[in-house]
Formats: C-alpha cells, sequence, structure tokens
C-alpha cells in the first residue's frame, strides 16, 4: 500500500498553495515554505481603505474554469471584472477590444486546422507537449499561418498582460497558450476574451489566504539557506531550523534557487537559459484618468520605448481615486524612473498623479527562447520530475497564468502523488479522467458556494437543507449552475438531477452516491416544478421554463405541476423548427414519464401549440386528454414567410421581452452599442437575463437564440386542425406588446375574441380573459388570478353536444 509523503514545497503562490490543498486532501503532509510575509505570490492585493488593490493576476474569463470552481468550493466569493478597454492610437478614445476581424474571412478556421495538426493539446496543462511545433517568434509565427487578425484582436491584452510585444522575439507558444485562455480561439469559438470575466471579490489574494488557513502547515518570511537532497530523502535548512521531508516540489524557476540548491549539471544547465520579463506593479491615486475599467495602452500610444513604458492601468471601484499601473520596466530602472514614466504616461492622457502609494518589481513570466523551445528545453525540465525526489511546478513549465498554474498544480498531484486508500478517497465518486472527484460534505460546499455567487448571495445564506427551486433562479442562472457542474464532475448532470431532489444536500448526495460518469445522451426535457407530474406545460418561443415556476408555486403542491423544455439548450441536438415534429419529442418524454392518460396539457405563446399539436398525437394513439390549457397562444395568420435569422435582432427582441417583465424605475440605456461585436452583444443580453459572469453562459445564449429563431420558424407554418379537443384559451386582456423588429414582424389576430382560435373548429374551446399582458401575466398583481383561473379550469370539461358554441368564460 502507498505510504503518506511529506513534501516541502517552496512557494505560497498559487501553484504551491493549490498543490498543497491536493496533496492534503490525498492523505499526503504538505509543508509550504515561502519568503514573502504573506501568501499569494503574484496574486498579492494591498488592502487599503477597506478595499483590495490587485498587484499581480487577478482578471480571469470563462476559461478559468479551474479557477472558478476551486473558489467555490472554499467559499471565497467572485464578482463580475471591470470592462477590459483599449485606447485607439488615433483618436484617443476607449473602447472593447476589436475582436471582429477575429471571425471574419477564414483566420479562425485556419488557427483551427493549424491547432489541430500541430498542437492538439494546447489547452491541457502544461507547455511541453506543444513547445516545439510553436517555437517560431510569435510576430514570425501570425505572418508565416497568414494570422495577423489574432494580433490586432489579442496582441493589446498580450503585452498589457507582460508577456512582451509580439515583435519582441517571444516564442508563438505563449502567445497560443494566452489565446487559448482568452477563448477567443479555443475549441468553443463563441467565447469572448471578456465575457463573463470576473475576479475576486475584495481582492485576489482572499482567496489564496483562505486556501492557507485551511493548510496544516504553511511558513511565512522563510529563507532558505541550504537544499540538500538525498537517496533517503530532502533536507532544507532555513534561517528558523531544518525541514526533512520525502519529496520537494520547487514552484519557482530553477534559476531563482541555484545559489541553495544541490544542483545538477542538468538542472545548472537549465535554470541558465530561463529568461524573465521585468514587470512593474505600482499603486497611486490620480485625477483625470478614465474611470471603471482595466485601460490597454498599445505600444504606440504608451509613449516611450518598449523596453521601459507603461502597459495599462486598472481602476476598480466607483467611489476611489486609487489606480493600479503595469509598467515594463529594465534592470536600470529604478523604482523613481518607474514613478516617473507612470506620470508622464498619465500626464499624457490627460490626468496627474497625486500619490504613489507602492511599487512592486516582479521578474515576471519565466520562459525559454526560441531556439531552446526547437532544442527540446520544456522536454528536457519536464523529464527532471521525480529525479532527485524533486518536482517542478509553477509559471516555468505551466505559463503565467493563475489557471494555468492552478491546472498544472493538480495535474502534478493526481500524476506523482497518489491519493490514499482513506474514507475520504474511498467516498469520492467515480468519474470519467480529468473530473474533479468530490466527496458528499466538499460538492455540499461547492455547491453552496456557487449558489451563493451565482444569485450574488451571502453563502450563509445557502440552506442545504432547502431545496433548489426555494431559491430566485431564472433560466440562464439555472443553466449556468447546471453547466458548471457538470464540469466539475466531468459527466453530463442532466436539469432532472436538480429539480427531483428535494435539497441542495439531497443533490450532493446523489451525485456523490456511486454515481457513475456516462456519455452525453439525450437529455430529458421535463423538469418538474412539484413532485408529481400530472400537468404537463411547454415553454414559449426561447424554450426555457424556468419563468414558469412562479406559476407552479403559485398553483400549489396539490396541483402538480411539469414544465417541457425545448430541447437543444445543452448544445447536443438541433433545435427544431416544425411543431409536428417537436410535438412528436413532447409526446416520447411526456409517455415516458406517465405511461397512459388521461393527460393534462398546456403550454404558454408557441408553447401552446406545441401543446396542443402533442394533445393531437396522444389522442391519435388512443390515449384520453383532459384539457388543453393554452396560456395566452395567439394562432399565427396564415400564408407567412418565417421571419429571417437576424442575432441582432433577436438578441434586441429577447431584452426587451425581459424589460417588459421586469421593469426598472430608471429608464434602461440602449442595449447595444452599434460597434459591438456579436459577442459583445450576447455577453449583454446574458447580463440583461440575470448572468453574473461567475459561472458558464455563454453556451447557454447561444442554444437559446438558436432555439428562439427555431421556434419562430416553426411557429408561422403551423395552423391548428380541427378536433374536439377541450381547449381553454387564457386570453391576457393587455393584449401582446410588440417586441419583434422590421421584417421579422409576425402577423398576429390581436383583435380577434379567441386569439384566432377557431370556435367553428374546436366546438369544445373555452375563453378565459386574465389580466396583465402576454408577458406579464406570470408575474403580480396578474399571477394570482391567472393561477385562480386555471385552478377553476382543471376539472374536465365534459364535451358539448351543441358543437357550434363557443363559450367564453369570465370570472
Amino acid at each position: 500500500m502507498t505510504s503518506a509523503r511529506t513534501v516541502c514545497i517552496v512557494g505560497a503562490g498559487p501553484t504551491g498553495l493549490t498543490l498543497a490543498r491536493e496533496l492534503d486532501r490525498a492523505g499526503h503532509h504538505p509543508i509550504v515554505l515561502e519568503a514573502a510575509e504573506g501568501p499569494g505570490g503574484k496574486c498579492a492585493s494591498l488592502d487599503m481603505d477597506g478595499r483590495g488593490y490587485d498587484l499581480g493576476g487577478h482578471i480571469c474569463t470563462p476559461r478559468y474554469t479551474t479557477l472558478a470552481q476551486l473558489a467555490a468550493e472554499v467559499g471565497v466569493a467572485t464578482e463580475q471584472a471591470t470592462p477590459t478597454l483599449v485606447q485607439d492610437s488615433t483618436t484617443r478614445a476607449w473602447a472593447a477590444p476589436d475582436l471582429s476581424p477575429l471571425f471574419q474571412g477564414d483566420g479562425h478556421r485556419r488557427y483551427a486546422d493549424l491547432r489541430a495538426e500541430h498542437f492538439p493539446d494546447i489547452a491541457a496543462p502544461g507547455l511541453a507537449h506543444c513547445a516545439r511545433a510553436l517555437a517560431a517568434p510569435v510576430g514570425q509565427w501570425l505572418a508565416d499561418n497568414r494570422l495577423q487578425p489574432l494580433a490586432g484582436a489579442l496582441g493589446p491584452g498580450f503585452t498589457a498582460s507582460g508577456y512582451g510585444s509580439l515583435d519582441s522575439g517571444v516564442p508563438a507558444l505563449y502567445f497560443a497558450k494566452y489565446a487559448e485562455l482568452t477563448g477567443l480561439v479555443a475549441d468553443q469559438p463563441a467565447l469572448a476574451a471578456t465575457a463573463g470575466a470576473f475576479t475576486v471579490a475584495g481582492g485576489f489574494n482572499r482567496l489564496w489566504q483562505r486556501i492557507a488557513d485551511a493548510l496544516p502547515d504553511v511558513r511565512l518570511a522563510v529563507r532558505i539557506e541550504r537544499v540538500e537532497r538525498g537517496d533517503e530523502g530532502v533536507r532544507i535548512t532555513t534561517g528558523s531550523g531544518t525541514v526533512e521531508a520525502d519529496d520537494l516540489v520547487l514552484t519557482v524557476p530553477l534559476d531563482r534557487l541555484l545559489p541553495v540548491l544541490d544542483a545538477t549539471d542538468e538542472e545548472r544547465e537549465i535554470a541558465a537559459k530561463v529568461r524573465h520579463i521585468d514587470y512593474r506593479t505600482l499603486v497611486f491615486t490620480a485625477d483625470g484618468l478614465p474611470r471603471s475599467g482595466f485601460h490597454l495602452l498599445p505600444e504606440q500610444t504608451a509613449g516611450s520605448a518598449a523596453s521601459a513604458r507603461c502597459a495599462s492601468f486598472h481602476h476598480r471601484y466607483d467611489e476611489s481615486d486609487v489606480y493600479t499601473g503595469y509598467l515594463y520596466g529594465s534592470p536600470d530602472t529604478g523604482e523613481k524612473q518607474a514613478a516617473q514614466l507612470l506620470g508622464q504616461n498619465v500626464d499624457r492622457l490627460g490626468g496627474r498623479i497625486t500619490s504613489v502609494r507602492l511599487q512592486r518589481r516582479w521578474e515576471f513570466m519565466p520562459h525559454f527562447t526560441s531556439g531552446d523551445l526547437r532544442a527540446g528545453i520544456l522536454d528536457r525540465l519536464e523529464d527532471l520530475q521525480g529525479q532527485r525526489r524533486t518536482y517542478h511546478a509553477g509559471s516555468l513549465p505551466a505559463f503565467e497564468l493563475i489557471e494555468c498554474n492552478v491546472s498544472y498544480a493538480q495535474d502534478l498531484a493526481r500524476r506523482f502523488f497518489p491519493t490514499l486508500n482513506t474514507a475520504t478517497a474511498a467516498a469520492q465518486p467515480q468519474t470519467v479522467p480529468g473530473a474533479t472527484t468530490l466527496d458528499e460534505a466538499a460538492l455540499g460546499a461547492w455547491l453552496t458556494a456557487a449558489v451563493a455567487t451565482e444569485l450574488d448571495l451571502p453563502p450563509e445564506d445557502i440552506d442545504l437543507d432547502a431545496a433548489l427551486y426555494d431559491y430566485a433562479f431564472d433560466s440562464i442562472s439555472f443553466a449556468s449552475l447546471q453547466a458548471a457542474l457538470s464540469d466539475l464532475l466531468g459527466t453530463h448532470v442532466p436539469s432532472i438531477d436538480l429539480i427531483n431532489q428535494p435539497t441542495i444536500g439531497a443533490i450532493a448526495r446523489h451525485l456523490t452516491a456511486g454515481r457513475q460518469a456516462v456519455p452525453h445522451q439525450r437529455p430529458a426535457l421535463l423538469l418538474p416544478m412539484t413532485p408529481a407530474r400530472p400537468f404537463f406545460c411547454a415553454g414559449g418561443a426561447v424554450g426555457t421554463v424556468q419563468y414558469l415556476r412562479p406559476l407552479a408555486k403559485e398553483l400549489g403542491p396539490q396541483q402538480p405541476f411539469s414544465a417541457i423544455q425545448a430541447p437543444g439548450h445543452d448544445g447536443g441536438e438541433e433545435p427544431y423548427t416544425d411543431v409536428v415534429e417537436l410535438a412528436a419529442r413532447y409526446t416520447d418524454e411526456i409517455r415516458r414519464a406517465q405511461p397512459h392518460g388521461p393527460y393534462l396539457l398546456g403550454g404558454h405563446s408557441f408553447g401552446g401549440l406545441v401543446a396542443y399539436e402533442t394533445a393531437l398525437q396522444l389522442q391519435a394513439a388512443g390515449e384520453e386528454i383532459s384539457g388543453v390549457l393554452v396560456l395566452d397562444t395567439y394562432v399565427p395568420l396564415p400564408g407567412q414567410n418565417p421571419p429571417p435569422a437576424n442575432e441582432r435582432a433577436a438578441i434586441e427582441e429577447l431584452a426587451t421581452m425581459n424589460r417588459i417583465v421586469a421593469p426598472t424605475d430608471a429608464t434602461p440605456a440602449p442595449l447595444l452599442d452599434p460597434d459591438a461585436s456579436p459577442q459583445q452583444q450576447r455577453e449583454q443580453l446574458a447580463r440583461l437575463l440575470g448572468a453574473t459572469g461567475m459561472l458558464p453562459h455563454e453556451d447557454f445564449v447561444l442554444a437559446m437564440l438558436r432555439i428562439y429563431q427555431a421556434s419562430l420558424e416553426a411557429y408561422v407554418r403551423y395552423q391548428p386542425p380541427p378536433s374536439d379537443l377541450p381547449v381553454t384559451v387564457f386570453k391576457a386582456t393587455d393584449g401582446f406588446p410588440p417586441v419583434l423588429h422590421g421584417d421579422r414582424h409576425i402577423a398576429l389576430p390581436l383583435d380577434d375574441p379567441h386569439n384566432g382560435w377557431n370556435p367553428h373548429h374546436l366546438p369544445n374551446l373555452v375563453t378565459v380573459p386574465v389580466p396583465g399582458d402576454h408577458f406579464t401575466l406570470f408575474r403580480q398583481p396578474h399571477l394570482t388570478p391567472l393561477a385562480n383561473a386555471i385552478r377553476h379550469h382543471l376539472t374536465p370539461t365534459p364535451p358539448r353536444s351543441d358543437k357550434s358554441v363557443c363559450r367564453e368564460h369570465h370570472g
């Protein structure tokens, strides 16, 4: 049996602390030694006036899934990051990075083809697997492969982040790794560099302090004097004593430790080839600078040579005049010169520095040259893993990004430090390779933090003994939670697994009770809103159903309610553009849940048409239909062309619907900037629909737009055929507000008392007026009258002998 190992970890930055956490959870004994007086490394924060100002890494894109999971697991709140803005070198105006060139022409496809052929593992932890294929200097590599749009879109961010200019000779390996972490050129190219960008609330160091506080042995302000390694173990002599361990992990580059390390010739040769970039952070107060953003300064506007210049500055808190500035320096740049350089840039931007509070100089971005990468230097570094009981982690083998460091640390722990056969390990669920394994308590803690983060609530307000649907989830926040949980566990978690469990704690128990990971399967469309499922209700054209939850709760537990969402929200299948085909899918789902009638069906808006067709198909199969309840469903006028696809118009339409349903006291600003990219438009829509940026949502928004377009196309093509079905139309008395744009307008019988449902074709038609309009009938003060009217009509209505009269019910 493998025994527990004592592992000395040099460095209490994100790599060292993540690795120590993994080893501790696996049953080993980590000891962390840190030269600084506090943990966090390059993720240090300055606490000032009750606020946290980040000195190093802090902006996280939606691709930082490992980091987001880590924050959720330890209960550290995150928040939306300030927008990233770039100054135009001609107009001096500030605007979001122009990402449109990435999606014009065939550049994106060309990059994808190159990746698939030459560096398919670029997104995996580490760098060695792709180093030789991306050894060329980045400028040359972009030109040779006709990828200049990547330079324009991603170059300002790459340079401002401290990785050097694109013509400085930095190898393309580092640029490609950076590009993948933006999400813009990743396997899911729709993710935007700024879409859902987040950071840690109150300062990034809070995360690392929380992790350090939970570890058994983190020693700060330690001066290492000598490291000696032998067959029996490792001995580290420090200014405060001696540490003995079985293994040693160096999270700082080899060249930093050469003076105290009993280095081999191979280690010395590799250390001699490590390069760094002189990068500075200055915290200062200023007047007259742009606020509320991470502002990037392209080289031509920075006002000095690339060897010593201001790269960016960040303003985070609206009520504060404190900024953080990021500068390139040189060995000859002292603190006074750095402050003067920053002052010159601030003056050029029309501002004035009033004080400099702090300076921090970093030996940033440890890396190798193009020639060394071609010669296999990173392979040699990986070959050192385990030699002389020593392992290497951190930015040199992983890349100078937090997500890369955290992922590499977790991967290193899995590869070389097996989990011991402890009770905790035995309780962990078996999942696909690479998935996170959690016991019930850990998954419960993750769910608590994730729900709190997504709904912007304090973690202490989340009760594991409460039902998930007791909290104010809307469709997008629910989908975000589902997606993040699926990513965490490495397997698709169906919506029904979340809805069917009585409490959040029960969800954690269900998902960790030996649940095996399974391949992606066609998801269930039924989401029970209450324990049983006799009333099946289809959602509207957007296909989501969370907005029906208030109605389900208002009807009460005595009226079981199951909502039917449109297929395609998980991206696993295409949405339907034909009502008959969609109804056939719904019929299959309903019969799996309830094999035989009588069936009570319904739907809102477009969902009412699908519910009617579903009832017809069930009736044709010999089943009894007790009622079809259509909630303000209009039958479109016949002979129309389908609305043309127009993503910008669709986003505006969905935004308009949301504003009707959830009005604000203030007059809303226009949703879209005329020059906004498609990714920025989708991000704005996600924000309007309730996304916080804490959990993934981009895929859900894209799927929602596809379903919406498909539903509109299906809607105009369908005319309800005659039948003797008992149909009740709940007609919103305030009508249908105009929401569709231009040539996407659909002609509806707005003045018809039955919303276009033909009483001559439907002898058992009943129309019930209800207060509100098409969108507001599901919120108070209209919700209770709607629920009362539905409850009154839930009793099956016997067929009428008079086939020529349509009843209109008032009350």
